[in-house]
């Protein structure tokens, strides 16, 4: 016997819910934000089905309640409850892009096991539940794209529903493009951006739903491109004006971001900020997170609320369990402050770290480097730097490498590159920068001392000596690459007093440093595979 697709499985479930399936997944790969949002959606109808099979007699508005009402009644497995807030978490990832810091090729794994989640749960559902006895399925990662047929009806149909789908992607693509070529892996060599009207045309699309057709999601998106000035002139009082058109007509998400942006604009007005508030009311009764966390923070400081320190904790902790990584970064330092609850600050911090809020995994390094927890320091380190240049943090890692190096070089040169990062930004603090010159002269004595002991290669020495090089000869980092260069310019000129503009160990025990470069020669001073005539030896 054949054994049948995932679309056809779903559909042998319910006709209705297949078709949306069948939508979602033939857009996983163009417009993965779109597949999410509406696995979501289908999660909150499957979620009243159970509730009306259980007979539970609850009015409830948000997903989260709704499962957690279901889980109540102990009658599902286990399984179930977690596959419903698996979806439900990528959903919420999908509909608060803006918060989570994922790029598209992150959004289309998880869009693609979000689709495989939606399946298991099906499967689950059918069989432990229902008893139902399941038919074997086979997922098929394969799709047919239905860009195409969603473009020609934007285009030639006018159909709002596919402006909106095909902006979107359009719009995701073009960022894709720019975090493929800001990639050297995924670049590999194009050194210009292809399809560079992608953004404009998606934006285009996004505009005529919104103004010509009045459609909703199209509504909320063009409020957020015209807060963030994307192909538009910034205009925030433009976008808080069509969050609140949207919001009027039922749109959660434009509520909540209409109280955002009103409560924060130091322009608004009494009646604005009543009416932002009561957007947020509503918006924080379907837990939307940010409403959730602007309301906390209303509440603490009393502004336009009476101050309530308990409401505020309580709208925090709703936010946190929602997902939303500022709330959790903010309950973590709450329990680590007010309460001394250290348990609970890793849980939540590690909670909004994993959701890569920046600020999260800083505090995460700071904390594990001050328990002796170095591995999880570095490690937190290392990511929040891939996330968030920032020279103090350089700083503080290479210092926390430099105490663990053990006389190791390969990690005596790693702390020194983080000291020659942080040096060289134009943020760094005149007090790090005396603390990284003292610093790095350490590290430097502590190589030449090793170095002392091992008997190198020629390609040793020369990778030793393209180290030394970034430092001055009072083993400072150089500035700029640009000093670096017209140090080394100087030592071809007079090479006999090489130590006199760069680093060397002793002038007695230096390695060459001078030998011959030609001007056509590939640069050996940096990895910019430039020529070194047009390089360094400009």
């Amino acid at each position: 016997m054949e054994i049948m697709n995932d679309i056809t499985f779903v559909n042998n479930h319910c006709e209705l819910i297949g078709e949306q399936y069948e939508e979602a997944k033939n857009l996983y790969r163009d417009a993965p934000i779109q597949t999410l949002v509406i696995l979501r959606s289908l999660i909150a109808n499957l979620c009243d089905t159970i509730s009306s099979e259980l007979c539970l007699d609850v009015e409830i508005k948000d997903v989260y309640d709704l499962i957690q009402s279901i889980k109540a009644t102990k009658k599902l497995d286990r399984k179930i409850i977690s596959k419903l807030h698996d979806i439900r978490i990528a959903g919420n990832k999908a509909a608060h892009k803006e918060t989570y810091h994922l790029e598209k090729e992150e959004f289309i794994a998880l869009a693609l096991k979000t689709l495989q989640d939606f399946c298991d749960l099906i499967n689950l559902i059918r069989s432990s539940f229902q008893r139902i006895i399941t038919p074997d399925y086979n997922f098929d990662a394969q799709i047919q794209s239905s860009m195409q047929d969603l473009s020609y009806k934007a285009l030639f149909d006018n159909e709002p529903n596919a402006k909106y789908v095909v902006g979107c992607a359009l719009a995701q693509m073009h960022y894709k493009r720019l975090d493929d070529f800001a990639n050297p892996e995924t670049n590999k060599g194009r050194y210009v951006l292809e399809n560079e009207g992608q953004l404009k045309r998606g934006v285009d699309l996004i505009e005529s739903a919104a103004i010509d057709d009045d459609h909703l999601e199209s509504l909320y998106e063009y409020a957020a491109i015209l807060i963030s000035g994307t192909e538009r002139d910034k205009d925030i009082n433009k976008g808080i004006e069509y969050f609140r058109r949207a919001g009027f007509k039922g749109h959660i998400n434009s509520k909540a971001y209409h109280g955002y942006y009103v409560i924060n604009r130091p322009s608004s007005l009494d009646f604005e900020i009543e009416e932002a508030i009561e957007n947020l009311e509503i918006a924080a009764s379907h837990n939307h997170p940010t409403a959730l966390d602007t309301l906390s923070v209303l509440y603490q400081e009393g502004k336009h609320l009476n101050k309530d320190i308990n409401k505020s904790v309580e709208y925090l902790e709703k936010a946190a369990v929602a997902g939303y990584p500022e709330s959790q970064y903010k309950l973590a330092n709450y329990y680590y402050s007010k309460c001394k609850d250290h348990e609970a600050y890793i849980f939540y911090m590690t909670e909004a770290a994993n959701n890569r809020y920046p600020a999260a995994y800083l505090s995460l390094a700071r904390t594990h480097s001050q328990k002796a927890s170095t591995e999880e320091a570095v490690k937190a380190y290392k990511e929040y730097l891939v996330l968030k240049p920032d020279p103090i943090a350089e700083f503080e890692l290479g210092h926390l490498i430099l105490s663990l190096q053990n006389n190791c070089v390969d990690s005596i040169k790693t702390a020194l590159t983080h000291f020659i990062n942080s040096y060289r930004s134009d943020d760094c603090p005149n007090n790090i920068a005396k603390q990284i010159e003292v610093a790095s002269k350490k590290g430097l004595n502590l190589i030449a001392i090793e170095l002392r002991k091992q008997h190198l290669s020629r390609e040793e020495t020369n990778n030793f000596t393209k180290f030394f090089m970034q430092f001055d000869s009072n083993s400072r980092p150089f500035k700029s690459t640009e000093d670096m260069a017209e140090a080394i310019n100087s030592i071809f000129n007079d090479r006999d007093n090489a130590h006199k503009y760069v680093y060397l160990p002793t002038p007695a025990e230096s390695p060459s440093i001078v030998e011959k470069i030609g001007r056509n020669d590939i640069c050996p001073h940096c990895s910019s595979g430039k020529k070194y005539k047009k390089c360094c030896g400009k």
